[in-house]
């Protein structure tokens, strides 16, 4: 399910001129790489601590083209290991995809359901 819906939104990107931030796919790095980290919130259908840690590693990763790992800002209950971890997932995601520069005159949030949760951030250029 994962696998599709990333595929759906990256054509959506080639079709219209979107850019891409690939928190989806990290997600579902984290969660085959590393599945003992909670990524999810108590209602499982939010993301938990550790989830919005590692979308806001991504987001980092793709605005300033930079690793985030060895940052000493870690929010409550996410745990070094854990920050560690998900930094790195974080910055490899993100140097899978082609970087582009951003033109955000109008931000959507596309958020799908499937067994993996993911996010989406599509910015028009």
């Amino acid at each position: 399910m994962q696998n599709e819906t990333i595929k759906i939104f990256e054509k959506l990107t080639q079709d219209y001129g979107f850019l891409l931030i690939s928190v989806g796919q990290a997600w579902q790095n984290v969660h085959t790489a590393a599945p003992a980290i909670e990524l999810w919130s108590n209602n499982i259908r939010h993301p938990g601590v550790n989830g919005t840690y590692l979308a806001a590693c991504v987001i980092y990763s793709y605005i300033f083209t930079e690793t985030p790992e060895g940052s000493s800002c870690l929010p409550t209950f996410v745990t070094k290991e854990n920050a560690a971890i998900l930094q790195k997932t974080a910055y490899s995601t993100v140097d899978e995809y082609p970087q582009q520069t951003p033109k955000p005159l109008k931000c959507s949030i596309l958020r799908g359901t499937g067994t993996i949760y993911h996010y989406f951030y599509l910015y028009t250029q």
